[in-house]
């Protein structure tokens, strides 16, 4: 999870370094944000909160929505 998925995600924060590793080993991997900058690159597979939930849910109910979010895209895959 990350507040904003922007360029930066990937210059040595935590998102990336997942990211990399999952690649590296073939794992699928999502990306679950509070908001995108689009677009960035490399092209990942994500998904905002913010846009999925409403802002005001998102922030207030953080947890409930990633757990929607993340079970609604399990059943995508």
């Amino acid at each position: 999870a990350e507040g904003e998925l922007d360029e930066t995600s990937f210059a040595g924060k935590v998102v990336g370094g997942v990211l990399a590793r999952a690649a590296r080993a073939g794992v699928p991997a999502l990306v679950v944000a509070g908001t995108l900058a689009a677009p960035v690159s490399p092209p990942v597979r994500a998904l905002s909160l913010v846009e999925l939930c409403g802002r005001e849910r998102a922030l207030g109910e953080a947890a409930a929505c990633l757990e929607e979010v993340v079970a609604a895209a399990l059943l995508d895959t």
